[in-house]
């Protein structure tokens, strides 16, 4: 038996006045006296009358930027009953932030928590309307991204009220820090990764549905050309015909997002706007003084 405090993830945790942690379960879950409690703000431990949710966040947060991995690993990984797991993971499952493989039964996150920290509340609604107006007046998808441990996490998206939905990417999506250099990689790697953090390797784009790879000097040429422009655009367009622009986000004079229009090349919506310019007007406005701090954080204070 353990008396508080203890030391967990270089965080103090303070237990309830009175009580002894029988049970470090996993992560942020601890049992007392056959009672589940969870860390609150990293310090202070409160009862949960949910512990089910909590597992399943739990899971979310051993899976996520992981490989696929099997029930018995998840089991041993978290202590977690096979029976509860089982039934976590399905719920999980439908609700589409777990894909499972039906060759090797093994579990995949496809989508991860990200902590929003927000210094202006009614920046959600600001971020709401400039996706709906985007979208709206370039007919086409706009997309929210903000940097995570594995890559540019989609946050945030809007539909045109009159237009094609023809972008399969959905919020949750991953654009990875390397692989297809398109814009939401391209403003990522520019402006929220050090040079020393990449190798400036296995990057590629498409060349019809193949993929070409690209030198380490074409990769350098465009990281470049979008930390002095703050904006970018795809290559080339990707095998379903989408091609994305994008530009970066400031809080502060500090980057904190990307803000991306996916045209759809074949589909022409509203012909004489300028994709281009819709998109740097609402990053700038997006980016005035009145704008957001977001922080993508550990979700595990």
């Amino acid at each position: 038996m353990r008396t508080a405090p203890l030391l967990l993830e270089n965080c103090k945790i303070y237990c309830i006045p009175g009580k002894k942690v029988d049970k470090l379960i996993f992560g942020s879950i601890f049992q007392i006296r056959n009672k589940c409690y969870i860390r609150n703000m990293g310090y202070v431990m409160t009862e949960t009358s949910a512990p089910a949710l909590v597992r399943g966040i739990e899971i979310l947060r051993l899976l996520d930027g992981k490989e696929a991995i099997s029930l018995e690993d998840i089991a041993a990984l978290t202590g977690f009953p096979k029976s509860s797991l089982t039934r976590l993971l399905g719920a999980l499952e439908a609700l589409d932030l777990l894909a499972r493989d039906s060759r090797t039964k093994k579990y995949l996150a496809v989508a991860r928590l990200v902590r929003i920290t927000e210094t202006d509340q009614a920046f959600g609604e600001r971020l709401r309307d400039a996706l709906s107006a985007l979208a709206n007046a370039t007919g086409h998808a706009a997309e929210f991204y903000l940097p995570g441990e594995t890559g540019m996490v989609m946050t945030a998206r809007a539909e045109p009220a009159r237009g094609e939905v023809g972008v399969r990417a959905r919020v949750g999506y991953v654009r990875g820090w390397v692989g297809e250099l398109e814009s939401a990689a391209i403003l990522g790697n520019a402006f929220f990764r050090e040079a020393g953090d990449y190798a400036r390797e296995g990057f590629w784009k498409y060349n019809g549905s193949e993929k070409q790879f690209i030198g380490k000097e074409e990769v350098s040429d465009q990281l470049e050309k979008a930390k002095k422009r703050g904006w970018c655009e795809d290559l080339t367009a990707n095998p379903y015909g989408v091609k994305r622009t994008g530009a970066v986000v400031l809080s502060q004079g500090k980057p904190v997002g990307a803000l991306v229009v996916a045209r759809i090349i074949n589909v022409c919506v509203n012909a004489d706007v300028d994709i281009y310019e819709q998109v740097l007007k609402h990053a700038e406005e997006l980016s005035r003084p009145q704008a957001f701090a977001y922080q993508d954080v550990p979700f595990s204070d």
